[in-house]
């Protein structure tokens, strides 16, 4: 890792700033002959003049030559290249928000920093002046020649366009974050491991997970700290771009894996809390959740990535507008079916295992997703509703009955006294009132009608069992009790017969 980093920076900044010589003479007419002024005067070259670059500043200004070195410094320090081509060429330049003559030449990166028109020609402002120190400690937190000096004669010779100086500054920076690599790899592996243990009661989790973390965020802490002390080396203005321009792209590279991991982590963890809960439709949320999660994750940072390579955002945010408009015309059930999912997921009319009827279809409820919702069948087949189907109809939940009623009919020959027939319905109540997984109450034996062929003792019956595995085994008891019962006493079951009688004349 710390190869490819060091090869990638010292690529980065093995590019040179070509000056574009085109004045010998002090301009201040507009904030590009300004600006121009300012820099060009302070290049490497033989036209370097820093005394005629400080003719930007008023001449109120003390120390004048110093704080136009500092400021150029700034600017080089922070990779932040003066597009000149853009820059307003008109005496009478107004910016368009503040309606006054100003210019500002990095809105976001430095507010502070801008020109304003004194009488008939353009300047810094006074407020810039006051903040070249500030902005200096800032970038160059240890000075800019405290290297050099630790290395004297080093910066008389040069190689692939560096001195020695920085050569060495590069492997100063890249051995201090290597030890800062070691030593916040072990220190976040041990702060994850003890709030696992304190605020998860002792949760295990998968130890290489853990540390991908930490070494995650290592190399984040690495990436800063080489923003942070990068402008010491003073590469050119290209050096420093393309260095920055690397480094923020790998530090958001490494935010968004850093990001898939801890949703990994709390994947693991939500799934540990949910296996100790009765609903098993929050099993089914965790792992979209997830997925979610992660192309949040990576649409934010490839949203950030495009910021730092100066994509214009806005632009293709627009573009990506139009497109999706047309998408979503296209896509209105998907939409549809994605609205539906949320219904159920909020409302919960069924879990995962429950046995549910529509008109649609019946079947054991097996995965519900963002777009459809899968049935196992009787058949054993598997139905897919789609969930803005499925959320619009009525649903008849048999997997939340509390009690499961059985009622059937036994048909007994004519010829059954109705003594016995009496004594049969009583045996029929004991048996369903002594078996271990009947309702106490509401349960009905009769004799209750005299049918064509049969005498019909209508049985109804509430069993109280989780589900219809546990129902057939004690509907089975219960019949086998009934069919001994009958046995012993001597019940004969009637079946659908036609008795045929020949009258003979004569």
């Amino acid at each position: 890792m710390l190869k490819r980093l060091l090869l990638l920076l010292l690529i980065a900044c093995s590019f040179q700033l070509t000056a574009q010589p085109d004045t010998d003479s002090v301009n201040l007419s507009s904030p590009y002959h300004t600006i121009k002024t300012h820099l060009w005067f302070l290049q490497a070259n033989e036209k370097y003049d820093a005394e005629k670059s400080a003719q930007v500043f008023s001449n109120t200004i003390e120390n004048n030559t110093q704080k136009a070195i500092q400021l150029k410094q700034i600017l080089d320090g922070k990779g932040l290249r003066v597009a000149m081509s853009q820059l307003p060429r008109t005496n009478d330049y107004r910016d368009s928000l503040a309606k006054e003559n100003i210019y500002v030449l990095y809105p976001n990166e430095l507010p502070e920093v801008y020109l304003e028109k004194k009488g008939k020609e353009w300047f810094y402002s006074d407020e810039t002046v006051r903040a070249i120190p500030r902005l200096h400690q800032s970038v160059y937190p240890f000075g800019t020649d405290w290297l050099v000096n630790l290395m004297p004669y080093s910066d008389r010779y040069q190689l692939f366009g560096l001195y020695v100086w920085q050569y060495i500054g590069i492997g100063i920076l890249l051995f201090i974050v290597f030890l800062v690599h070691q030593l916040t790899t072990f220190l976040f592996r041990m702060l994850i491991r003890r709030i696992l243990k304190t605020r998860f009661n002792n949760l295990i989790l998968d130890k290489e997970l853990i540390l991908k973390i930490s070494k995650l965020v290592s190399y984040i802490l690495m990436i800063w700290i080489l923003i942070r002390l990068l402008p010491i080396l003073q590469f050119s203005i290209d050096g420093v771009l393309g260095a920055m321009t690397v480094l923020k792209v790998m530090r958001t590279v490494f935010i968004v894996l850093l990001g898939f991991k801890l949703v990994n982590l709390m994947e693991l963890i939500s799934k540990r809390i949910t296996e100790k809960t009765e609903n098993t439709l929050d099993d089914q949320i965790v792992p979209i959740l997830t997925q979610t999660f992660n192309i949040v994750i990576a649409t934010i940072g490839i949203v950030f990535a495009l910021n730092v390579l100066n994509v214009n955002i806005t632009a293709l945010i627009a573009g990506i507008s139009i497109g999706g408009l047309a998408l979503a015309l296209a896509a209105q059930e998907t939409v549809k079916n994605l609205i539906g999912s949320m219904m159920i997921f909020v409302d919960r009319p069924f879990q995962i295992g429950d046995y549910i009827s529509t008109n649609t279809g019946a079947g054991t409820v097996e995965e519900v997703g963002f777009r459809s919702t899968r049935i196992r069948t009787p058949l054993n087949s598997v139905m897919t509703i789609p969930n803005g189907i499925l959320a619009n109809k009525a649903i008849d939940n048999l997997g939340l009955r509390i009690y499961r009623r059985y009622q059937t009919l036994l048909n007994l020959t004519y010829n059954t006294p109705p003594k016995t027939i009496d004594k049969f319905v009583e045996g029929i109540r004991a048996i369903i009132a002594e078996h271990p997984k009947t309702k106490e109450e509401g349960n009905a034996v009769y004799f209750g009608n005299m049918s064509a062929s049969s005498l019909d003792i209508s049985v109804s019956i509430y069993f109280e069992v989780a589900g219809f595995d546990e129902e057939i085994v004690a509907r089975q008891e219960i019949l086998l009790a009934i069919l001994s019962l009958a046995e012993k006493e001597n019940v004969n079951f009637a079946y659908p017969s036609t008795s045929v009688y020949i009258e003979k004349n004569g």
